[in-house]
């Protein structure tokens, strides 16, 4: 349950804090723009990731099945860029920029990987 919390408390974070840098006028436009989507597509994409992963043989996500990992790589786009770009300092930004990017790629693998297994059966 408090894990559930934590990252509930997570997600509405990263969603205000995306909304924070879109509408900051200092930074460039097209990293307020990976932050505007990011924080867009947070909420959504976690809700059909969590029902694609109820129920394993429904067909309910299958149209969409890229949005959890494109939502994750959106987040990895901005942490890396921050780094890069020096908006975040090297020390605290690199290891959630490395982390961003882990969780990127293992989202990918894992979303190929079950649009590459048998065929679902047909209802």
């Amino acid at each position: 349950m408090v894990l559930v919390v934590a990252q509930g408390a997570l997600a509405l974070w990263n969603v205000s804090l995306a909304g924070a840098i879109a509408r900051t006028p200092a930074r460039e436009r097209a990293f307020r723009t990976v932050s505007a989507l990011a924080g867009l597509f947070l909420i959504p994409a976690a809700l059909v990731a969590a029902a694609a992963g109820a129920e394993p043989t429904a067909r309910v996500a299958d149209g969409i099945w890229w949005f959890w990992p494109v939502a994750v790589s959106l987040f990895a786009i901005q942490a890396t860029w921050a780094v890069v770009a020096r908006l975040a300092t090297r020390l605290t930004g690199a290891p959630i920029a490395l982390w961003n990017v882990l969780l990127a790629v293992l989202t990918w693998a894992d979303a190929l990987a079950n649009q590459c297994a048998a065929p679902r059966p047909s209802s």
